[in-house]
């Protein structure tokens, strides 16, 4: 197996294991690098090579420092019976995110539910006879399995059952408040997207936020990207260079130039929005009424 292969020694033993590390941590460091390298992808190249590189970099330290120390390992907590604990409690925590992802899976219909279970069958199969190895035709079966599975069953049931969308005539709908002299803030989210969930809690439906969304006469907009085949929302996030989400975007009256970012937190928002001065039609009217006309 890959864990065995990645036991061994000398260059190729090491490089399986560098490889099989970033394959199990990318579910767990997604929703922390999604900003970075949804960043990369837009820039030169010397840019991306910078930041895969420091990411790469950040990975191996601490395998780095203990080849160099290696008298550092007796801090490191000693093998036992916790090492069995926190796999099971980690096999939870994936069931956890399965029957999560599985709800998602919901907006795209029953069809894509039980295409999905039918999938995790295959693969379940697939994993079993790679487990047996012992064969090459027993492990061409494991690897093919799952491929022809996805394809077979998965992809088609996606691209059929596409979760309806809400967001058609949105970029009409976002330009006539911006022409009306409105600020516009859009929300590109996705329900599959936790980073997304999490400021929309922390950040946009805080108190704070609100009201200051009410006092500066706020138009909010949700982009949502639950169904990445919408080809609206797609199409606006490519015009913002963004290829993934989450997104905000805030138009101030008489400034062109939005302010975009990728993460937002609750200090930064007030203050952006706090730049947000009164459409010409406004103070006009707030002037007339000062004067009591």
């Amino acid at each position: 197996t890959i864990g065995e292969l990645s036991s061994k020694e000398g260059y190729g033993g090491a490089f399986l294991h560098g490889l099989f590390t970033t394959l199990l941590g990318t579910s767990c460091t997604a929703p922390f690098l999604g900003a970075s390298l949804s960043y990369a992808v837009t820039q030169p190249v010397p840019v991306i090579f910078l930041i895969f590189t420091a990411i790469a970099t950040g990975m191996c330290l601490p395998y780095f420092l203990l080849t160099l120390q290696p008298a550092w390992m007796r801090f490191l907590p000693k093998p036992g019976l916790w090492m069995e604990r926190v796999k099971q409690i980690m096999g939870f925590i994936m069931l956890a995110i399965t029957a999560w992802l599985f709800g998602i899976m919901g907006s795209h219909g029953a069809g894509a539910v039980a295409a999905m279970s039918w999938f995790l069958l295959v693969l379940g199969f697939a994993a079993w006879l790679f487990g047996l190895h012992s064969s090459r035709l027993t492990m061409a079966a494991a690897i093919l399995l799952p491929i022809l599975g996805y394809w077979g069953l998965v992809h088609g049931q996606l691209e059929n059952n596409s979760a309806p969308t809400t967001n058609v005539g949105l970029e009409q709908k976002i330009a006539a408040a911006r022409q009306a002299g409105s600020p516009v803030f859009i929300d590109f989210t996705a329900d599959w997207c936790p980073n997304c969930k999490f400021f929309e809690k922390t950040v946009l439906k805080s108190d704070a936020i609100q009201a200051k969304f009410k006092e500066k006469n706020v138009i909010f907009f949700t982009a949502d990207w639950t169904n990445i085949h919408d080809p609206e929302v797609t199409r606006m996030l490519k015009s913002y260079g963004a290829v993934g989400i989450p997104l905000y975007v805030l138009y101030r009256p008489g400034e062109e130039k939005p302010y975009v970012q990728e993460s937002i937190s609750k200090a930064g928002l007030l203050v952006e929005l706090d730049k947000i001065k009164g459409s010409p039609a406004a103070e006009e009217k707030a002037t007339a009424a000062a004067s009591g006309k």
